[in-house]
């Protein structure tokens, strides 16, 4: 299609098409989703309406399956990709029908740590990656009363940043974008909480390390594990997992980083061995269940 006609017509189209189903969306409800997507019948169909959606990114999932899971038969990496595409849906329902009230619906597991890091007065650093409904984490956190900076990457289409943005701001207004990563790094400096998600894929550089995530060499910032160092923060790893009738689990594991601060000659290699502490949590939780990550149609092992 010619580029004007892609923009002038296309684009609109597709536009008005994605507002109509998210009106669809918030009128069903994300429990009735959540059901009709594990329905033996419909959750095949949902996946192979997803999978269409996404065509030109299917080939990464497959190698990325193969390579994380090269022992696994066909038919396990066909079930893993159908559970996936299913997951995408049912975490895109979720995010337009979130209504405040996602603590009640949820049994926190790891409490405790929380708890811990206030008593001694120190900062919380959350870190999780795109694991089920990854924006859910900060939203029950802040509903157990630890609000917490949340930092968002820009969409390439402005349109959508500004959709997500809003919904995302009317649901806690803690957000900063990484073009205002110093932004960030003053709120951390005074101890304030925050919540970062670190299973991107980064340039090479200072805070751009290669690795290990689920048993394969992958560039990973250290930006996290470096802010927790500097600024004696609890790093506390934290996923959501769905529960049945919309309800969820919220985990909160064991802080990685120790009651004392680290020497600042020290914490550039430390922060590399804390960041493959937190890919392994991570890689726990993609290797128990392979279609709760959503990433695995991106190139996160590539060169």
């Amino acid at each position: 299609m010619k580029p004007h006609l892609q923009r002038y017509l296309l684009r609109p189209l597709l536009w008005l098409l994605g507002s109509l189903l998210v009106g669809l969306i918030r009128a069903t409800g994300q429990t009735r989703i959540q059901r009709i997507s594990h329905y033996s019948v419909t959750g095949p169909i949902i996946a192979r309406l997803t999978r269409l959606l996404l065509a030109k990114k299917n080939h990464y999932l497959d190698d990325n399956l193969q390579r994380v899971f090269p022992d696994a038969s066909v038919e396990q990496r066909q079930h893993i990709r159908q559970r996936y595409y299913a997951n995408l849906l049912l975490t895109a329902t979720e995010s337009l029908t979130m209504d405040g009230n996602e603590r009640q619906r949820s049994q926190i597991d790891g409490l405790e740590n929380l708890q811990h890091a206030r008593d001694r007065q120190q900062g919380i650093l959350f870190v999780s990656g795109h694991i089920n409904n990854w924006e859910m984490n900060r939203r029950i956190i802040e509903q157990l009363g630890f609000p917490a900076w949340e930092l968002y990457r820009d969409f390439a289409d402005t349109r959508f940043d500004y959709l997500t943005f809003n919904r995302r701001f009317r649901v806690g207004p803690k957000m900063i974008s990484t073009a205002r990563i110093s932004e960030l790094i003053g709120h951390l400096s005074n101890g304030d909480n925050a919540h970062i998600l670190i299973d991107i894929k980064v340039k090479k550089g200072r805070n751009g390390q290669q690795l290990d995530f689920a048993g394969q060499p992958a560039w990973t910032s250290t930006f996290a594990a470096e802010m927790a160092l500097r600024h004696n923060l609890a790093l506390i790893p934290t996923y959501t997992q769905r529960e049945a009738n919309g309800h969820y689990r919220q985990i909160f594991e064991a802080s990685l980083t120790s009651e004392h601060p680290t020497a600042n000659d020290h914490i550039q290699a430390s922060a590399c061995q804390l960041t493959e502490r937190i890919n392994q949590s991570l890689s726990n939780q993609l290797k128990q269940n392979p279609a709760s990550w959503l990433l695995w149609d991106t190139n996160r092992w590539g060169p």
